[in-house]
């Protein structure tokens, strides 16, 4: 089997991954900006990109904007196709089809009827059980 919601997470993460990509080239080029300049320490770098603006990302805003994206649905709609092929493709590799089919042709559509009687299961399964607990008495209440 296979989780559809794992699927459109991972879609999800996979399409934000490649949304903030540029998001992230911009980090790295602040981080190595040679204004900060190539002798200073760790704390001066820490301390400039602290004074930069903060950018405040309004979430109803940017799902939204992926919302009006047509390449964003694309690429979830790309990736859980994807996925539920080889979902599938594992399934098939592991379950033999034609086996069960095989089985169920072979059986023929006799009726269980013919071969088993009534009752016959019973006594024979109330004989085992008795010899089993002894002759043991039990009560179960609800």
């Amino acid at each position: 089997m296979f989780d559809i919601n794992a699927i459109i997470n991972a879609a999800i993460t996979a399409a934000v991954t490649e949304a903030t990509k540029p998001l992230l080239a911009r980090i790295e080029a602040l981080e190595n900006n040679p204004a900060i300049g190539v002798d200073t320490t760790l704390e001066a770098r820490v301390k400039v990109l602290e004074n930069k603006p903060a950018v405040q990302v309004d979430e109803a805003s940017m799902v939204e904007a992926f919302n009006s994206q047509e390449w964003f649905w694309d690429k979830i709609n790309g990736f859980v196709e994807s996925r539920v092929e080889e979902a599938m493709a594992d399934h098939c590799s592991s379950y033999d089809h034609d086996e069960y089919d095989n089985m169920y042709n072979e059986w023929g559509g006799e009726d269980p009827d013919d071969f088993v009687k009534d009752g016959y299961l019973d006594d024979q399964i109330v004989e085992k059980v008795n010899d089993v607990l002894r002759n043991a008495s039990f009560s179960i209440s609800i």
